[in-house]
């Protein structure tokens, strides 16, 4: 029995390390086994994938594959857009809000100064992770592969890079996008609600000598009463925000 060939972009290397360019990686048949079963028993999650074509149609994850069959795999167009539908992904999310893993915690941080509607938790499960997305309609974002093989994951990235604002700048170029749609000091770095103004004499009393001296405009989350204003640390994000070619207001 002939085995099915698969062809998979470039962009997968990632996943498929040492795959010779262009050659297809030959698969046993498995009764029962849908293409999405054998590209994530390769290593490669379905949430990197945009396109899957067989015979110049066409395909979605259910499709079986039978002997011979040569099946190409297309990695997820850039710049992303979640809200429109496709073969892949028929139910489209209505706007982009993201749930991080762990292992990647200082990126979860700097979007929630960037304003982006973020859950994070020290506390979540691979599987509670998984319910999140689904029930919330977020995007995951994590450095472990084996998470996004979980069905109920329809949008993630799988970032590559260590270092957090790396790995900002790989999240900013797959979702398309730039500092138009930063909204810093609008969310709570803490529990992600949204945060309010408050006048300095409701709260002088909680504030340190220098940034009672120095700053007269601050926020505050109704959620865990947190305060927020820009201070040393707003600075050192917009040189390094810059250093990116991003200009935050």
């Amino acid at each position: 029995m002939e085995p099915v060939l698969l062809f998979f972009d470039r962009a997968f290397d990632f996943f498929l390390p040492g795959l010779d360019p262009g050659k297809a990686i030959a698969c046993p048949i498995r009764k029962g086994a849908s293409i999405k079963d054998i590209m994530e028993s390769l290593g490669v999650p379905h949430t990197e994938v945009g396109q899957i074509v067989f015979k110049n149609g066409e395909i979605d994850f259910s499709f079986i594959p039978v002997s011979g069959d040569e099946i190409h795999i297309c990695s997820v167009v850039q710049p992303f857009d979640i809200t429109q539908k496709t073969l892949l992904r028929p139910f489209p999310f209505d706007e982009l809000k993201f749930i991080v893993d762990v292992n990647a915690g200082k990126l979860a941080k700097i979007l929630l100064k960037l304003g982006f509607d973020v859950k994070f938790s020290n506390a979540c499960t691979d599987s509670d992770i998984a319910d999140i997305a689904a029930a919330e309609k977020r995007v995951v974002l994590t450095r472990d592969t084996g998470l996004l093989k979980r069905k109920k994951i329809v949008y993630a990235k799988r970032v590559r890079a260590s270092d957090p604002w790396i790995q900002l700048s790989e999240v900013l170029n797959y979702f398309g996008l730039n500092s138009s749609d930063f909204k810093f000091l609008s969310r709570c770095s803490l529990c992600n609600a949204p945060l309010v103004d408050i006048e300095k004499k409701h709260i002088i009393h909680r504030l340190a000598p220098k940034t009672r001296k120095y700053y007269q405009f601050f926020k505050i989350c109704p959620v865990c009463r947190q305060i927020f204003w820009k201070g040393s640390h707003y600075g050192d994000m917009k040189t390094r925000l810059a250093e990116m070619g991003l200009n935050v207001s």
